[in-house]
Formats: structure tokens, sequence, C-alpha cells
């Protein structure tokens, strides 16, 4: 669940560090937030080049560069 205390950036991080491949969807689920939020939170980490997604056929990895 989302806890105001510890951004969702931190979040976000996180659950890529623990699960590559986990969707927007669960985490959404999971910080109990819309998907959009996750969404625009993961673009601006790209932008940062933060993390990146690597997509090999049907695979898609979420990684922290």
């Amino acid at each position: 669940m989302y806890n105001k205390n510890f951004g969702i950036n931190e979040f976000i991080l996180n659950e890529i560090m623990k699960n590559g491949s986990i969707t927007q969807k669960e985490m959404a689920k999971s910080f109990n937030v819309s998907e959009r939020t996750i969404r625009r939170h993961m673009r601006d980490l790209k932008r940062k080049e933060i993390i990146s997604l690597q997509v090999n056929g049907k695979d898609r990895i979420w990684k922290i560069l």
C-alpha cells in the first residue's frame, strides 16, 4: 500500500528491484493509486534515465540504470 512518508518513486524502484517484469497495473493496485499515477511517475523516471524498459518479444523487463 502507498505510504505518503515513503515516496511513490521509491516504491516503484523497490518493486522493479524485486520483480522487473511487474506491470503498472500491479503496482497501482499494490500502492492503492491509479494506473495513470504510476504511468506518470514511471515516465518521469524514464526521462531522468533512472529506469528503462527492455522489450524482448512479448517479455517486458524494467531495469534500473
